[in-house]
């Protein structure tokens, strides 16, 4: 549901907008999900799934990164 609701998110902003944008909440709902994939990955033992959701995960952190860097600069 965490995952789904990311699009539902994008879209929404990106029609509001008439523009396809990324909001940031995309990018907190993807590092939310991905967390909670990783933990059921884990619980099954499946580790090319973890490898997949860690990699997944550090996309999504450093998104939020650059976002907030971004942010902060231009304060």
């Amino acid at each position: 549901m965490i995952f789904f609701s990311r699009w539902i998110i994008q879209w929404f902003y990106s029609e509001k907008n008439q523009s396809s944008i990324i909001p940031i909440g995309f990018w907190w709902c993807s590092l939310f999900g991905g967390i909670v994939t990783l933990l059921y990955a884990n619980h099954i033992g499946s580790f090319p799934f973890m490898l997949a959701q860690t990699i997944g995960i550090i996309v999504y952190s450093r998104n939020l990164f650059l976002i907030y860097k971004s942010k902060n600069e231009n304060n």
